[in-house]
């Protein structure tokens, strides 16, 4: 038996349990602390050194930029800033602050900034000049308005003087909105640049916000968009003119180019150093200008064989030309078959449109050159060569997709572009022409000096012919534009819709041809244009006399002064007359029912069989050094088509189809058209110049009996004249032939009487005109009686006194 005390030991912790020594719960956070104390002293140090540098590095050079700090604070002005004008408690309007806008405390760090403000955005002077512009009528989406707009004050000296000359003009009502940051008065700026509100009545838009000498960039460009925003909404401006120089404030040029053209308001940017060249664009109407891009001009140019060197002196004088400002037209070349090596070799170097050198070197930048290259034929015939060419091109809108026809004997002046542009958007786009240039065909580059027979000399009208008193303090000998009813294929631009109506006219042409060959008949006839010219002038000269067409010429008084030169020292017969007689090309003569065949009898007409003579060298034009208002008659005006002079093909002065016709004129056109239609060619039987439409009427009728196969019946009804189409001209039996225009709505002329024109009762400033509503219902009420009394006394030409 053990001793006691070994069964129960003196040591009371030998008898304790063992959960007694469980450990005890320690803090958390002591036990981080004595962790971290565990790395080495050196190390926190190193880190804390880092960490002061990078926050130096970063407060230094991102700071400057905007990122940092400095920038945050710059960002934070527009919340800091305080005093500003608020609504009073009576509801008074606030008053314009003067001075700076108040800064953020450090005036150290923004010392450099100049432009900080960027707060919200108010015009205190733009909303009384719009409230005052209501008799403008700009609340109406088409008016009389156009904008002309500008920041920088060097931009706005550019554009002041065009402004000014346009509002003398009285075709539109001229604005003028300065939205820079410069502190001048309106009042000040007018007398910098020398501007009389009693010479220049135009109204003035101070659209500059508050605080705009310290604005930023991006606020300016803010308050451009707002400001614009508000005079599209009381003025609704037809067109927009800034100044494209590089010396406009950027901010400006984007900022109002992009609103602009949300607003579809054509942006007109004057090049640096071209105020002179374009002071046309002061003699056009807000429809015009409104058009500016509407135009797309396409330019063929057709080189015959063995022409290079005149084939490059014409494209060297389109790439010299001035197309700033403007859309530049498109280039077609079509190459013959034998093209040579050096015309090759030019034309993989050339560039279209013209570029800088700079530009050339830009790979986005593509070459818009387009060429046609015919296939190698042994013969062509006239039929076939006037196909070939006529479908070359087609609109892709016959509103305004047009075509300009180059001979590669034309030399061109560098304004060519920018008086076929003003002269399109003056005749074919303004809507306020007194009458619509339906029977405009096209314009002329070129002044003839030859009829169409190529033999007889040629003399233009002079003001004696206008029909305009305004014009007789003009010398009566001096040359005037004029309307001539003959194409031209040297160097003349043809609107779309008369192009696709040739066209129609062509087709509908071949097919009359085949049936009257079936039925054993010929549509052969006399040649009347010279074996110079291709043969598809023919065809454009019987549409032109049928439907009582116009080409609109120049009529620039001197060879210097042209805006194009024809050099026919090597005039050559068109290609496809240009080749010898035979048998085997006589016999192919005879079968082709559509060849023109030339009248022995005729001799002013040169036959390809005949050696062509050489004409005088001409000289090149000296235009390029003239701004083009100096270049044209009337200080660069154009006439109205009403007032211009109008040849027929044959070259005699007829009466215009854009005149309005009396009561008298409709009597004598019953008569005239009375005449046998067995001679549509007739002289008039008074001394009166003949009515081009009355000419018209009754080629027309002798034209369908003869060629389109219609009776003598259906070729006297009048039948409906759909744009772009020549099919009322024939008569087949397809089913089409019953679309005739109603009898009341036939004149004694024999031509459908133009529907009433709203518009033709508006004046130029929107207003209607109660005298003109008076005499236009005058003359209808005139008219009716005259028909009246023709239809039921039988009255004739001699019964009127």
């Amino acid at each position: 038996m053990p001793h006691p005390s070994r069964i129960y030991p003196s040591d009371e912790e030998l008898g304790k349990r063992n959960d007694d020594y469980r450990p005890k719960r320690v803090n958390s956070w002591l036990g981080w602390r004595t962790r971290l104390m565990q790395y080495r002293k050196r190390r926190i140090v190193a880190l804390l050194v880092a960490g002061f540098f990078t926050w130096v590095i970063w407060t230094s050079t991102l700071g400057s930029s905007g990122i940092g700090p400095l920038g945050h604070q710059v960002g934070k002005v527009a919340r800091i800033v305080t005093n500003m004008p608020e609504l009073q408690d009576d509801g008074t309007d606030p008053i314009e602050p003067t001075g700076p806008p108040p800064r953020i405390t450090d005036e150290e760090a923004l010392r450099a900034v100049e432009h900080y403000f960027s707060g919200p955005i108010r015009f205190f002077r733009l909303a009384d000049s719009l409230h005052a512009i209501s008799k403008t009528y700009g609340h109406r989406t088409s008016n009389r308005n156009v904008l002309f707009a500008a920041a920088n004050l060097k931009s706005a000296g550019t554009l002041l003087p065009m402004a000014c000359e346009m509002a003398k003009t009285k075709r539109n009502f001229v604005h003028i909105a300065i939205m820079g940051r410069d502190g001048l008065t309106l009042q000040e700026l007018k007398e910098i640049n020398g501007i009389n509100d009693k010479d220049c009545s135009m109204y003035w838009h101070d659209a500059r916000p508050d605080y705009s000498k310290w604005s930023t960039d991006g606020r300016m460009s803010v308050s451009v968009s707002a400001g614009l925003n508000h005079m599209n909404q009381y003025m609704h401006p037809q067109a927009l003119f800034i100044d494209g120089s590089s010396q406009e404030d950027a901010y400006f040029s984007k900022a109002i180019t992009t609103k602009a053209n949300t607003y579809d308001i054509p942006i007109i940017k004057i090049p640096d150093g071209k105020l002179e060249d374009f002071r046309w664009a002061t003699r056009l109407d807000s429809g015009s200008l409104n058009a500016w891009y509407k135009p797309v001009v396409d330019i063929l140019v057709h080189a015959p064989p063995k022409a290079s060197g005149s084939l490059i002196r014409l494209l060297r004088s389109l790439e010299k030309a001035d197309y700033s400002g403007l859309p530049p037209p498109r280039l077609t070349i079509d190459l013959p078959p034998d093209a040579e090596e050096w015309t090759k070799d030019f034309i993989n170097k050339f560039v279209w449109p013209p570029r800088s050198a700079e530009e050339q070197k830009d790979p986005r930048k593509r070459n818009e050159l387009r060429l046609n290259h015919r296939i190698a034929r042994e013969r062509v015939s006239p039929e076939d060569a006037s196909v070939r060419f006529i479908e070359s091109f087609y609109p892709s809108k016959t509103s305004d997709s047009h075509v300009l026809l180059l001979s590669a004997q034309a030399e061109l002046s560098p304004r060519w572009y920018h008086y076929l542009y003003y002269t399109m958007l003056q005749h074919h786009y303004s809507p306020y022409q007194p009458v619509k240039p339906s029977q405009l065909a096209g314009i002329s580059l070129e002044n003839p000096s030859l009829h169409l027979d190529g033999s007889t000399s040629f003399k233009s009208p002079a003001v004696a012919d206008v029909q305009d008193e305004w014009y007789s303090k003009y010398s009566e000998d001096s040359a005037v534009p004029f309307l001539w009813q003959a194409p031209n294929a040297n160097a003349a631009l043809y609107f779309g819709d008369k192009w696709a109506e040739l066209q129609s006219f062509l087709t509908h042409r071949l097919v009359a041809s085949n049936h009257a060959k079936a039925a054993g008949g010929s549509s052969q006839k006399k040649k009347l244009i010279s074996s110079t010219q291709p043969a598809w002038t023919e065809y454009l000269l019987e549409l032109m006399r049928i439907r009582s067409y116009g080409l609109l010429y120049p009529g620039t008084s001197d060879s210097s002064d042209a805006l194009v030169t024809v050099h026919r020292d090597l005039s050559r017969p068109a290609e496809e007359f240009d080749r010898p007689p035979s048998d085997s090309d006589s016999a192919d003569e005879s079968d082709s029912s559509e060849a023109f065949v030339p009248n022995p009898e005729d001799k002013g007409i040169l036959l390809a069989a005949e050696s062509l003579p050489f004409g005088d060298a001409q000289p090149a034009s000296q235009a390029a050094a003239l701004p083009l208002h100096a270049l044209l008659p009337f200080d660069g005006e154009l006439p109205e088509l009403p007032h211009i002079p109008m040849l027929s093909y044959d070259g005699h002065l007829v009466k215009s189809p854009f005149v309005a016709r009396s009561a008298e004129d409709l009597i004598e056109e019953e008569y005239e058209a009375s005449l046998s239609e067995d001679d549509p060619d007739a002289a008039p039987s008074s001394s009166r110049p003949s009515s081009a439409a009355v000419l018209a009427s009754r080629f027309a009728r002798t034209f369908r009996t003869t060629i389109g196969g219609c009776t003598s019946t259906d070729a006297t009804r009048v039948r409906k004249v759909v744009s772009g189409s020549a099919r009322d001209l024939f008569c087949f039996d397809d089913g089409t032939d019953n679309q005739f225009e109603d009898p009341s709505r036939v004149d004694k002329s024999g031509e459908p009487m133009p529907p009433v024109d709203p518009k033709d009762s508006w004046t130029r400033w929107g207003e209607v005109d109660e005298e003109a509503e008076k005499a236009k219902n005058e003359q209808a009420r005139r008219e009716r009686e005259a028909k009246d009394r023709a239809d039921g006394k039988g009255i004739k030409w001699q019964d009127v006194g």
